[in-house]
């Protein structure tokens, strides 16, 4: 690999930036706006070093930059690594630093920077990096020393400083004890709203939610009106599932003249979701009016018509979308015009989209399918997977909209045989998991395999209602009726609009003997999906 490229530098840039706090460009021995200079001009160049008077350090610095220049990354930081022992010159000690620590040799890396701090004992820079360090090494109570001592007396220095070691906490392969140390060090600034922030943002990162929302609650009991700190709250309430109240956050900032065309989006769609259709109309047609919005809010608008199955309304705002979402745009006209059973129409869209945007041919081909399949034609349907797997052999929603329409066709074999090529290409497909095994299951002796199948697709979707109702079926087919109840009406109490949960759930009440709420049941859909495959042919077989 060639170590002194460019990217080689980039592996570390961001990381070396949070750590020696002013950023390796700015503060390190090569000037900023400089990066695509190899290493020994980046040193030479340099107008930071003092002139080194001992010829061995010399010496040893070209050795290491040559090294550094062939690729030879071993010999390069030892060699720095000598002459940072060897020289007074704290710069070299950074140096040393700074190459040790773009190939992650941390070893070598802890070593420069002591000396670094030896000979620049109240370089900030050095001791939390030295924290950091300390940190990966798993040595909490020495990094919590480095990192607490010497923290500037000023505030708003001392809060930069924390806020940008909680940043760098965040590094993805940082330690698990990462938020013990910010949760010690916040605790020692009761007062500093930004400590609390940065505690906020690492335990967010981490998922440690109910952490990160009583630092950020503490944040903004210190600064009330920290847009910052209120738009963080946000993101804590949304992944915690607290929709309702994120929206009533959003709402907040936007009465205080905070707002932004991603905070109304959001809004929006939070609006959206919540069922508060006209709210989220105003700040969309809002939206519209801003410069360069127009295309992201027709096409929510046109979602928002769907949602309210205003059809006409919907096609309106589709075709008034330009731009790079245009494609998605004309994909929903197809389903819109497929809702007015308008289907000619809608192939018709469907085939303009395959030619004018490539991106999206695999998706136009699948739409396709699954209107046919929605028109109960399945062999048609099948023709034209068929086509679009010959034109995209890799798209895994083609090979499973396929897999469900020979399942449809009692193929049962080949439904095994495809969705099991699916699993081999993403083995934790939870769709394909489910499917796969609710086939095993309803259509095999091959019981027990199934029902193992839709457990991990369970333990990955817990919520998906039609993993919920596989999880109940495969219950009733090994035998056990109370277990396999507590599934399906769970998944019947989230979505008791759809036939085949209200079959199964009817089918398991009847066998456990409680026929009156079986048929009640099944009437609740029946007037809905009179010809669904599976609802008649269960009542047919039960209740004749």
């Amino acid at each position: 690999m060639e170590r002194i490229s460019p990217a080689g530098y980039m592996k570390w840039l961001p990381l070396c930036g949070a750590l020696l706090l002013t950023g390796c460009a700015g503060s390190s021995l090569y000037e900023s706006g400089r990066a695509g200079v190899p290493a020994d001009l980046r040193w030479v160049e340099s107008a930071e070093l003092d002139p080194i008077p001992d010829d061995a350090v010399l010496t040893r610095i070209l050795l290491a930059e040559m090294a550094l220049a062939r690729g030879q990354a071993d010999m390069g930081i030892e060699a720095y690594g000598a002459a940072a022992e060897q020289s007074h010159d704290a710069q070299i000690a950074r140096r040393a630093v700074e190459v040790a620590l773009r190939e992650d040799d941390y070893a070598a890396g802890m070593a420069a920077t002591k000396r670094w701090l030896s000979l620049a004992p109240d370089s900030i820079d050095a001791r939390q990096l030295l924290g950091v360090l300390n940190i990966r090494q798993g040595n909490l109570e020495a990094a919590y020393a480095a990192l607490s001592e010497n923290l500037p007396a000023e505030p708003s220095e001392r809060d930069a400083l924390i806020g940008r070691l909680g940043s760098l906490l965040m590094q993805p392969d940082m330690p698990e004890e990462a938020l013990t140390l910010m949760q010690r060090l916040a605790a020692e600034q009761p007062d500093s709203a930004a400590a609390q922030l940065a505690l906020a943002r690492l335990a967010l990162s981490r998922e440690a939610l109910s952490v990160a929302r009583d630092a950020v609650e503490q944040a903004l009991v210190l600064r009330p009106d920290w847009v910052t700190a209120r738009l963080l709250r946000v993101d804590v309430l949304l992944m915690q599932e607290q929709s309702a109240l994120a929206l009533a956050a959003y709402r907040g900032l936007m009465e205080d003249d905070v707002s932004s065309s991603e905070i109304m989006t959001n809004a929006a769609m939070l609006a959206m979701q919540a069922g508060d259709l006209r709210y989220a109309g105003q700040l969309l047609r809002e939206l519209k009016e801003q410069p360069g919005q127009a295309d992201q809010a027709n096409f929510w608008l046109g979602q928002l018509a769907e949602q309210g199955a205003v059809w006409t309304e919907a096609l309106r705002y589709y075709r008034n979308v330009r731009g790079s979402l245009q494609g998605e745009a004309r994909l929903r006209v197809a389903w819109v015009l497929a809702r007015l059973e308008r289907f000619d129409e809608a192939y018709e869209e469907l085939s303009a989209v395959r030619s004018a945007h490539s991106e999206l041919a695999a998706n136009a081909w699948r739409s396709e399918g699954e209107m046919l399949r929605m028109q109960d034609k399945p062999g048609a349907a099948l023709q034209v997977f068929n086509a679009g797997l010959l034109a995209h052999p890799d798209d895994l929603n083609l090979r499973y909209s396929r897999a469900l329409v020979l399942v449809m066709l009692a193929a049962i074999e080949p439904a095994i045989e495809a969705l099991e090529e699916i699993l081999a290409v993403d083995p934790n497909n939870s769709a394909a998991l489910n499917a796969l095994g609710y086939t095993l299951v309803d259509q095999t002796d091959r019981i027990d395999e199934g029902a193992a199948m839709i457990q991990r697709a369970y333990e990955a979707a817990p919520e998906d209602p039609a993993i919920i109702d596989s999880m109940g079926w495969a219950a009733f087919r090994q035998g056990e009726f109370e277990r396999a109840l507590s599934y399906l009406e769970k998944a019947h109490a989230l979505a008791s609009d759809d036939p085949e949960i209200s079959a199964h759930l009817g089918e398991v009440l009847w066998v456990l003997g409680h026929r009156a709420k079986a048929r009640e049941i099944w009437a609740s859909v029946l007037s809905a999906h009179p010809d669904h495959p599976v609802l008649r042919e269960t009542i047919q077989r039960l209740d004749p």
